[in-house]
């Protein structure tokens, strides 16, 4: 049986030290690099055969976003699990729509990333615990944590419409962005205005405009 090979792309030594310490506990799985910054990344994306990563999103030069997005461009096949301290239930939907296969929150990596590996490696999408809700509690979710949970309904696609109106681009720059039919734009916006259950394109844009300001506040 082949090893398992680990990429890790984290600029906190620890944080790949312990990853490391995680990983060596299995026989079949072995760290094949590390890497601190986005270009070390990318630069091991193209020259270092490996089978997952393990991405950090907040990189010295750029995002682990951008990383998750060359990835699938070229490597599909890499599973890819990210490892961050960034609010969840900002970022999560957004890193699976990118493309990721799961998501865990840096602070429970010690207890839950040999859980998060191996239920990526059977197929499934791995999300944080601490994204479940609250049931015991009786305390109400945040606002952000109620948008997650909302916009989670919304395709790949559909997001992407929807950070776009979030950001003020018109139905035309959309499509041009896109490279679709302005028509195609405005059946993605009644089905995300469906999904959401808002109804009107003042809701749609408000709605989306709050979210792109949430995300940037993180």
């Amino acid at each position: 049986m082949a090893p398992i090979r680990f990429l890790v792309l984290d600029d906190h030594q620890l944080i790949r030290l312990g990853v490391r310490a995680a990983i060596d506990q299995h026989d079949h799985w072995e760290i094949a690099v590390t890497a601190a910054t986005l270009a070390e990344g990318m630069r091991a994306l193209e020259e270092t055969p490996f089978d997952f990563a393990i991405v950090d999103l907040g990189l010295p030069d750029g995002s682990g976003l951008e990383f998750i997005a060359q990835a699938r461009f070229l490597r599909p096949d890499v599973k890819i699990l990210v490892s961050s301290m960034r609010d969840a239930h900002l970022f999560a939907h957004r890193c699976i729509a990118q493309g990721a296969h799961g998501y865990i929150a840096k602070q429970e990596t010690d207890v839950n990333i040999d859980r998060a590996i191996q239920t990526i490696l059977d197929g499934e999408i791995y999300l944080s615990p601490s994204l479940e809700p609250c049931e015991n509690n009786g305390a109400p979710q945040s606002t952000t944590g109620i948008m997650f949970q909302e916009i989670s309904k919304l395709s790949k696609r559909e997001l992407s419409v929807f950070e776009l109106i979030g950001q003020g681009y018109s139905t035309k720059l959309i499509s041009e962005q896109m490279g679709v039919k302005t028509k195609t734009v405005d059946s993605y916006r009644e089905r995300i205005k469906n999904k959401l259950e808002l109804s009107s394109t003042s809701e749609l844009l408000h709605y989306a405009t709050r979210w792109i300001v949430s995300i940037e506040e993180s």
